[in-house]
């Protein structure tokens, strides 16, 4: 009975990343950079450091209890423009409580607590995108911000030819004279008023606030006068460079056409990020490699004193595929402008192989090893604290298979159930099937950006009871838990 129930989980995981939706394709509007900023994104919202699916988002990750940490960076094997290309993620974790230090490497060499990951994900399905009546709409609006940039840089190239640049300055040729002759109008009018000034006596009140008025007036008139004659002059000055120098007028055309392209990507980009991805699945085949340096203490009584308590450290190697998925679903037809029809559900099946230890089927105890200083009547005593494990420790080789599978709740998909089994296949016959369950809370901006994520857990070790336990009950045997993850959106960014 229990080996169904372990052999049901792991087709329901199965079943969820090989059954595809049955809509129709729409015609693809959205570009491959804002595709992977969607991934990047979905996957962003479970980041929590828990589990084994979550490799194409950046973020770090901190376990309080056991101060475990993680962090995990991604990027493209080749061009972004493309849609349909390989990643790559590396991935480090340790512990910051205890002796083990939060360092790759010490003194040249792997430190011990630390494990070293890395994958290499390659899709093995097209990656078309059903957005039912949005993507009909975002074509709309794409097609009308597409001719209005080209009308922009049409105008602009129009502008700028040596036709135009001719003509241009003929035109302005001809305003500055106009505003030169204004000009001399406006200096021999001030004159005349400032000597109808001079001329009158200081009883005419009336006049002299008549003819001050007039001579702020002419002042004001003949200072703009002033200032564009010389915009007008520099600008025949900048045509006629440009007329001799055709690269200047070419690069000229080339710095208004890069102002018109960047507010255009800015633009597009903010719309296909509005699209709602309905009725997709993605797939993808993932070669695994880890390496994890452990150090733990022993303690064997039956040893002479000086050797009961020892050090120890041993490289574990992980090995092997995954099949990754991420799927998502909604009403095809739902006129909503926004995500809030739309759910996301990914996850992935692994088969790997192992070489380790049992140490983590064990418990430890705290031991105490103490050196005592005495002189005359006064005794001084150090002490040092290990969680040393007493039993037999012993390695093995073992297949492993395990799953994770998220699946978003919430209209803004703020929530996730996070499944994630596991079960080795030891070469000692021992067959340890973990089961645990989690639920992530994520913070997001109003970009739907996740900003901080909230993973609480608990895990069932060893439910059908292969190993050698104290604890007789199934119910004692668990982990409980909370991760805290910061995605880094470096893919988010604008280019």
């Amino acid at each position: 009975m229990k080996l169904n129930t372990l052999k049901i989980l792991f087709l329901f995981l199965g079943h969820s990343f090989l059954s595809k939706p049955s809509y129709s394709q729409n015609i693809d509007s959205i570009t491959n950079k804002t595709w992977y900023k969607k991934i990047n994104q979905t996957f962003g919202s479970v980041s929590t450091g828990q589990g084994d699916a979550v490799n194409l988002a950046n973020y770090g990750s901190f376990e309080p209890a056991n101060g475990a940490y993680k962090f995990n960076f991604f990027g493209p094997l080749g061009n972004t423009e493309k849609r349909k290309i390989a990643f790559f993620n590396v991935n480090i974790s340790g512990k910051v409580i205890g002796d083990n230090s939060a360092v790759l490497f010490n003194n040249s060499k792997f430190n011990s607590g630390t494990t070293f990951g890395t994958k290499l994900h390659f899709p093995i399905s097209p990656y078309p995108v059903f957005s039912g009546n949005e993507i009909d709409t975002l074509n709309r609006k794409i097609k009308l911000l597409t001719d209005d940039t080209l009308n922009k840089k049409r105008h602009y190239k129009e502008e700028f030819s040596r036709e135009r640049l001719r003509i241009v300055k003929q035109n302005d040729s001809v305003k500055l004279v106009n505003i030169k002759t204004q000009l001399h109008k406006t200096l021999a009018k001030i004159e005349s008023v400032n000597n109808q000034l001079l001329r009158l006596s200081s009883g005419d009140t009336v006049q002299i606030l008549k003819l001050t008025d007039s001579y702020l007036s002419l002042f004001k008139t003949k200072q703009q006068l002033y200032s564009d004659s010389i915009s007008l002059a520099d600008k025949i000055t900048t045509t006629d460079t440009m007329l001799v120098d055709d690269n200047l007028r070419k690069q000229t055309i080339n710095a208004f056409g890069y102002a018109i392209d960047t507010a255009y990507k800015s633009k597009r980009d903010a719309l296909e990020m509005s699209v709602t991805v309905r009725g997709y699945t993605m797939l993808w085949l993932t070669i695994v490699a880890n390496i994890e340096r452990k150090k733990y203490y022993t303690f064997k009584d039956i040893l002479p004193f000086e050797k009961q308590l020892s050090e120890n450290k041993f490289t574990t190697s992980t090995f092997g595929l995954e099949l990754n998925f991420a799927n998502f679903t909604g009403k095809k037809g739902s006129p909503l402008p926004t995500d809030k029809a739309s759910s996301i559900s990914i996850g992935n099946l692994g088969l790997v192989r192992t070489h380790n230890n049992n140490i983590g089927d064990l418990s430890t105890t705290e031991l105490s090893d103490s050196r005592k200083y005495t002189a005359t009547d006064s005794t001084h005593s150090l002490s040092t604290k290990y969680n040393v494990y007493t039993d037999s420790i012993t390695e093995y080789k073992a297949w492993k298979l395990y799953g994770n599978y998220y699946y978003s709740l919430g209209e803004r998909r703020t929530m996730a159930i996070h499944l994630f089994p596991d079960v080795e296949f030891r070469d000692s016959k021992e067959y340890p099937f973990n089961l645990g369950v989690g639920f992530i809370f994520a913070i997001k901006n109003t970009k739907d950006k996740s900003l901080f994520n909230v993973e609480i857990f608990g895990k069932l070790m060893d439910i059908r009871k292969a190993l050698q336990h104290d604890e007789k009950s199934l119910i004692n045997r668990n982990q409980i838990g909370i991760n805290f993850g910061i995605p880094i959106n470096l893919l988010n960014k604008k280019k």
